[in-house]
């Protein structure tokens, strides 16, 4: 019984990270284009 709820409290925790991870991925890209946006608009003055 114990093995199988740390089992299921590990499946919980590893899909809540990935979540996470996956949030972060996207806020990165997200700041990484609006870098880049700035750079482009930057040169062109």
């Amino acid at each position: 019984m114990i093995l199988i709820f740390i089992l299921v409290l590990l499946l919980i925790g590893m899909v809540s990270i990935e979540k996470l991870l996956r949030k972060l991925v996207n806020q990165n890209k997200q700041i990484l284009k609006h870098l880049e946006e700035v750079k482009s608009s930057d040169s062109r003055k």
